[in-house]
């Protein structure tokens, strides 16, 4: 596959711009984080890994996140400590017409949890949430309302926050 490595954060939405980020299966992205500086962008995820390095990283530099057929893995496995937060809507990519994404798979280490932090409704795509074995997932003052949850053997879930709803 290809690796795309960045040493510092993936910056989008610089003023007047409305860029987008494709990522597709095979590809790598690897940075300490994902934010937006100013206007619009968005990432159309179609399989391929993003992998955050570095102390509580961040994916909040897309208006959408837009997940097509093939399975999207975020990976926290390189994390120097503490967790990986996203506050990012996502949605299924509207190319799809309906049907099914592929869905996340959350890879890592229970230390490393991976959290959801979008507001209700931020989350809207249909294909399952899988965490693999020795990752944890934390979700925290969201609802998930149409994707199944798979925990893998040795996966872990961490549910919190102060409006943590489990449907």
């Amino acid at each position: 596959g290809t690796l795309f490595e960045v040493k510092g954060n993936v910056e989008t939405g610089h003023s007047g711009s409305t860029p987008t980020v494709n990522l597709s299966t095979g590809a790598t992205i690897r940075c300490v984080g994902m934010t937006k500086k100013t206007g619009t962008s968005y990432l159309n995820w179609d399989g391929g890994t993003i992998q955050l390095t570095g102390n509580e990283p961040t994916i909040d530099g897309f208006t959408q996140i837009r997940l097509g057929a093939n399975p999207c893995v975020l990976d926290a496995t390189l994390l120097d400590g503490g967790s990986l937060n996203v506050n990012a809507q996502i949605v299924s990519d509207p190319a799809l017409n309906g049907a099914d994404d592929g869905g996340l798979r959350v890879r890592g280490s229970q230390a490393r949890a991976v959290f959801f932090r979008g507001s209700v409704g931020s989350y809207t795509f249909k294909g399952p949430i899988v965490v693999e074995s020795g990752a944890a997932l934390g979700i925290g003052d969201i609802v998930f309302t149409t994707q199944p949850v798979r925990l893998q053997a040795g996966a872990m879930p961490r549910v919190g926050g102060d409006n943590a709803t489990n449907p």
